[in-house]
């Protein structure tokens, strides 16, 4: 099926179609960590980092916002077209994004999606940055995020609020925002998972807070002993340290929080512990 639903183009050729439903937002995308190293014969191998778990979440926010299972490619389809990109994409050794969206497909204007929409499904492969600036973050008092939409807790083309919150960080001098939701409550960072320090205990928001359910938060709890709580601005501001977790930077601690500095967090989160931990399966 993915070979029929898979755009093949040309790098100087558009992706979407513009009547595509993606300029709605009306899709869900996944962000894939690919490692490419030299192994045991000296020839490059590239390691994907848990597909099983981001493409079984990828097609499961696909069917959240309305999307036939039955017009979507199974997990091992996707697998076998991430394997075969990877043949054909001229690979050096360090960090690449594997990035897969997946939109309700090409549609005629108006809200409404027609019933026999066609998925649009892209997958591209990209370097990755192998580090990162130090997290100069704010918590962002002009976008909330909406714990009462399944959207929050899904990867949905609508980035529009994680957008406004980093304009809104960029502004202030920092380089990445928090989020709270319509209670106060913090979620998550524009573009990754809070966990943060306090009476050597490691603390997280829940799912049901409209926080983003994202793999590499999925991996920390169950590899530490985390506590999954509401948390509060007062929280936050008086932790013992802050990580923020995505699938590309891993674990990285947060410099400063309202341009007041943080302390190292209290307890360790190697920053590629899911590069270590995968690497052990």
């Amino acid at each position: 099926m993915i070979k029929k639903l898979l755009q093949k183009r040309k790098e100087n050729k558009k992706v979407f179609a513009f009547n595509d439903r993606i300029r709605l937002g009306d899709g869900v995308f996944d962000t894939m960590l690919v490692i490419v190293k030299k192994n045991e014969q000296g020839l490059l191998n590239a390691s994907n980092l848990f597909p099983d778990i981001h493409f079984a979440r990828l097609l499961e926010n696909a069917q959240s916002i309305g999307i036939n299972a039955n017009d979507l490619p199974s997990e091992q389809e996707l697998e076998k077209t991430m394997l075969e990109l990877e043949e054909k994409t001229p690979l050096d050794i360090g960090r690449y994004a594997l990035n897969t969206i997946i939109t309700r497909g090409q549609a005629k204007r108006g809200l409404m999606p027609p019933i026999d929409c066609t998925p649009t499904i892209e997958m591209r492969l990209s370097p990755a940055p192998d580090s990162f600036p130090d997290i100069q973050a704010i918590i962002s008092k002009t976008v909330k995020r909406n714990e009462g939409s399944p959207l929050s807790r899904i990867k949905s083309c609508n980035y529009g609020d994680n957008i406004m919150a980093l304009i809104e960080a960029r502004d202030q001098g920092a380089n990445e925002a928090i989020l709270t939701n319509n209670k106060g409550f913090i979620t998550c960072a524009s573009a990754g998972n809070i966990f943060f320090c306090i009476n050597n205990q490691l603390v997280t928001p829940p799912l049901s807070d409209g926080v983003m359910d994202g793999v590499t938060r999925k991996l920390a709890i169950e590899k530490y002993n985390v506590t999954q709580r509401s948390i509060t601005e007062d929280d936050l501001i008086n932790a013992h340290g802050i990580y923020i977790t995505n699938s590309i930077r891993g674990a990285m601690h947060v410099s400063s929080l309202n341009g007041k500095p943080l302390p190292e967090p209290s307890i360790k989160i190697d920053k590629d512990f899911h590069i270590t931990w995968h690497s052990k399966l």
